[in-house]
């Protein structure tokens, strides 16, 4: 997401047209991840006997997504991407350094 927001902010899109676009191309890379999950049998049977556990899971997680959107919608209507730079730079960091603490 974070590139597709670059690129749209490059081509002169807002803040919040770029995040909207990032968030509309990840649809069907998430359908698709979806399709390729329930097409294994292993996983279809464990959602087939825990189908309550299945759907209130899918449905906190629908929630909790929508409430994440909508929250950054409305923080960069007024704020720009600093945040989210420096948080994924720090996290990079993280990362290599534990890649190389191994």
């Amino acid at each position: 997401s974070g590139i597709t927001i670059t690129g749209s902010r490059m081509l002169g899109f807002n803040r919040e047209d770029s995040a909207k676009f990032s968030f509309y191309l990840s649809v069907p890379i998430t359908l698709g991840a979806v399709v390729l999950t329930f097409l294994k049998s292993e996983n279809m049977s464990l959602i087939s006997n825990n189908l309550s556990i299945f759907f209130i899971g899918f449905f906190i997680a629908f929630i909790a997504g929508l409430l994440c959107i909508e929250f950054l919608l409305k923080y960069i209507k007024k704020n720009d991407f600093k945040l989210f730079m420096w948080y994924r730079l720090f996290l990079s960091i993280v990362v290599i350094l534990a890649l190389l603490v191994k």
